[in-house]
């Protein structure tokens, strides 16, 4: 039995986190779709691969049911002469469609559906979105994906996202990793009305804890905690006098990390961010009674199902 409120957090984070038979199932598979992407014309026209998302970034939740796939490309072999020759990149549609067809041939009977930003192959096990992108001209360290949505390319930075996320777990001792997984379980609770992204409730934490420091899981739930209440014009008990760029009021912006130019709060509705600081604002003032009680079992009561399994 843990003996400490903060052995306690520590615990639920393990648990919360895919089990290594999991990993290890999910390795397989996404080497398995890899090797079969790299054979044929599609291998000639794949430039690099990587896995990208909170698997990659070690912020995924037990059960880990789907993992992401970058496949960087030559565009070359979809554009047309005059795209070539003004650098225009081929349509998202008949990309994403080449790519699904790719995946068809090579994986018989296999489920395939072409989405907004990816193809998704669906296993008896885990799902996996195949993302087709290509380099960007400005900046080496960034993509560009296509979107069926806008018709066009969008400019993301999944490297930088898990440079980050490991470069604060180890200044924090290894305490961000495991407290990202508490945020997101917490979150993922939470009513479909008030919840975010899981992407977005980590960008706040990686936005949050590249300045701010902790030494135990239950003083960066607080401080996180605090913090998105007071961007949430609540009270605070923190003296806050930095947003890091966060805007919970109009016009709201959450803005990628990487400084691509997107922002995680464009499609998000003002009520859903005011009742995501009020959720947190409420969680906040558990922790401290949980911090106040007689004992760490009776403290954990307070917070057990707060992050739930």
């Amino acid at each position: 039995m843990p003996a400490t409120l903060d052995a306690f957090l520590a615990e639920r984070a393990r648990d919360l986190a895919p089990s290594s038979a999991q990993r290890e199932a999910a390795s397989r598979s996404q080497n398995f779709i890899r090797d079969l992407l790299n054979t044929g014309h599609m291998g000639k026209r794949i430039v690099d691969s990587y896995l990208i998302g909170s698997y990659a970034r070690h912020t995924a939740l037990h059960p880990l049911d789907d993992v992401d796939i970058v496949f960087v490309i030559d565009p070359s072999a979809w554009q047309s002469l005059l795209g070539k020759w003004l650098g225009v990149l081929p349509h998202p549609e008949k990309l994403l469609q080449s790519f699904a067809r790719a995946i068809r041939d090579r994986y018989e009977g296999s489920t395939v559906r072409v989405q907004t930003r990816s193809v998704g192959l669906k296993m008896h096990h885990l799902d996996i979105d195949a993302v087709p992108a290509v380099a960007h001209p400005k900046n080496p360290d960034w993509i560009r994906i296509p979107c069926r949505r806008t018709a066009g390319w969008i400019a993301t930075a999944p490297k930088i996202h898990s440079a980050e996320a490991t470069a604060i777990n180890k200044r924090l001792g290894g305490r961000f990793l495991p407290l990202v997984r508490l945020l997101k379980a917490w979150n993922e609770g939470q009513p479909s009305a008030t919840s975010l992204k899981g992407f977005a409730v980590e960008t706040l934490a990686v936005k949050l804890f590249s300045s701010v420091s902790y030494s135990s899981l239950v003083e960066g739930l607080s401080l996180f905690f605090d913090f998105v209440t007071w961007c949430g014009n609540l009270k605070a008990k923190q003296m806050w006098t930095n947003l890091y760029g966060i805007s919970f009021s109009w016009p709201r912006k959450l803005s990628d990390t990487a400084n691509t130019g997107q922002n995680l709060f464009s499609a998000v509705e003002s009520d859903r961010v005011e009742r995501f600081a009020e959720s947190a604002r409420v969680v906040r003032d558990v922790i401290d009674k949980a911090q106040r009680a007689r004992t760490s079992d009776a403290g954990w009561d307070y917070l057990d199902n707060r992050f739930p399994l």
